[in-house]
């Protein structure tokens, strides 16, 4: 399994319309192939910061796959208009679990 860690900063005072906006991505992301689930996550710090976990079961299942699929553009109508920069995407394997 890997972990996509993306930090999203949204423009000021959309917090509401963005996180209305990524409960839709669910019927997107189901669609995706090697998709297993998704959260989001608020920063307590900084109300504008988002960081969104998506698990898929390869690397190539997001860079590859979904990155070249119409699915990928179809999130980013979603939830791209409230972006206030290019988000920052890190992917994570787990190597130990407790």
């Amino acid at each position: 399994m890997i972990i996509e860690l993306t930090i999203i900063t949204i423009k000021e005072n959309q917090n509401v319309a963005f996180e209305a906006a990524f409960e839709k991505i669910e019927e997107v992301l189901a669609k995706a192939e090697g998709y297993l689930s998704h959260e989001l996550q608020k920063n307590l710090e900084k109300n504008n910061r988002y960081v969104a976990v998506i698990h898929w079961e390869k690397l190539e299942d997001h860079t590859v796959t979904f990155v070249q699929s119409s699915l990928f553009q179809e999130l980013g109508t979603l939830i791209g208009p409230y972006f206030e920069n290019a988000p920052d995407v890190q992917h994570y394997e787990i190597i130990q679990k407790k």
